[in-house]
Parts: C-alpha cells; structure tokens; sequence
C-alpha cells in the first residue's frame, strides 16, 4: 500500500495535475507463493490454478487522480503450477479477431484461451508469474 501511494504521488507531482493512470502492482512471493497485489482501475489480473481461473479485480481507483486515496492490497496464494496473466484494455477491446470484425475480443474469449493453453504461451504479450 505505501509504493501504491507514493506511485500515485509520484505521478501527480511530475505531471503537475490529475491524470488516470490505471494500474497493477503486485509482490510476488516466492518462499511462501503468495502475492501480495493492488489493481488500480486495470483490467483484472487472471490467476489460473486446478479449480479454474479467479479474476484480480479492481481494489481502488486509478493512480494519479487523487493525492492522498489508497487502495486495498489483498493477498492469494498461489498452488504450485498457477499461473498469473496480466494484459490491457487494449487487448478485450481489440477487434477483428476470430472472424469477429465488429464486436471486442472480450475478456471471456481472454479467459478461454487462458484457460486451454500452457501458460507459457501467453508469456511473449503479457506478464506471466508462475509459482
């Protein structure tokens, strides 16, 4: 919570004034498999283990629009073989994927193709943590 809060400050200071800037930040760690995370306005994070996915939604407010807001930082554990996807808007907003030109990719079709592929694929476009 306090590198979220001195980020947020950080950001208004060098911009002189409000500007969103949406988010994820997480601590990984390795000893215990947890990860201790904020999701500031971002698309959720997508974590994959045995019993399916869990989306790492949204814990406050974008950085960078008020001085002195805070967001929650929940802690998951992470099984061995779970997998963490993070990605943009840019990628459930995309379109003409799929012979779908005219509607968005989607978060779901995100999650399909999460979920049926070896995370290591999704490690080129997207941060992947692996426990």
């Amino acid at each position: 919570m306090e590198l979220c809060l001195r980020i947020n400050r950080g950001l208004i200071e060098t911009s002189h004034g409000v500007h969103p800037c949406p988010a994820f930040i997480g601590c990984y760690h390795e000893k215990f498999g947890t990860l201790c995370y904020t999701n500031a306005g971002h698309t959720p994070g997508l974590l994959r283990d045995r019993s399916g996915i869990v989306q790492l939604g949204s814990t406050g407010l974008p950085l960078g629009l008020f001085s002195h807001a805070t967001c929650e930082a929940p802690t998951v554990g992470l099984e061995k073989d779970a997998a963490l996807l993070l990605f943009s808007r840019g990628v459930i907003e995309s379109k003409g994927h799929m012979g779908h030109s005219t509607e968005d990719f989607g978060l779901e079709r995100v999650q399909q193709l999460f979920q049926a592929a070896p995370a290591q694929r999704f490690c080129g476009g997207a941060l992947c943590l692996h426990s």
